[in-house]
């Protein structure tokens, strides 16, 4: 069963087509690469699959039980987050426990002898 299905899939902004009627399947293990110039359509192609933007005609399908996750291009980040705290943010629930074992590890070695990190780590 597929994750992602595109039907005769269409987007066009004003007059100039970036999908045009698209046929597209994304099935499980699959590993996809997207390349072309700018402003032929790759990230618009990635909104219509994740539900953000609606095609103009044609048929977008996704698994029920997808979750899909995307990194804006240019993402609003806290000044006040390291890239790491930033990037773990992306986990939901388990965002604090990954960077406290970052900061653990990393405490760790500086003092790898540390019986108080050692109990923390485990």
């Amino acid at each position: 069963m597929p994750l992602v299905q595109l039907t005769q899939t269409s987007l066009a902004y004003g007059h100039v087509p970036l999908l045009d009627h698209v046929d597209l399947v994304i099935e499980p293990g699959q590993r996809i690469g997207l390349i072309g110039r700018n402003g032929t359509g790759k990230s618009s192609l990635l909104r219509v699959i994740a539900g953000v933007a609606a095609a103009d005609d044609g048929k977008v399908w996704r698994a029920p039980d997808l979750e899909l996750a995307s990194v804006a291009r240019e993402p609003d980040l806290d000044p006040a987050r390291t890239v790491f705290e930033s990037v773990a943010e992306g986990l939901g629930r388990a965002t604090r426990l990954l960077v406290e074992y970052h900061e653990v590890t990393h405490a760790l070695t500086a003092a790898p002898d540390d019986a108080a990190l050692m109990k923390r780590l485990h």
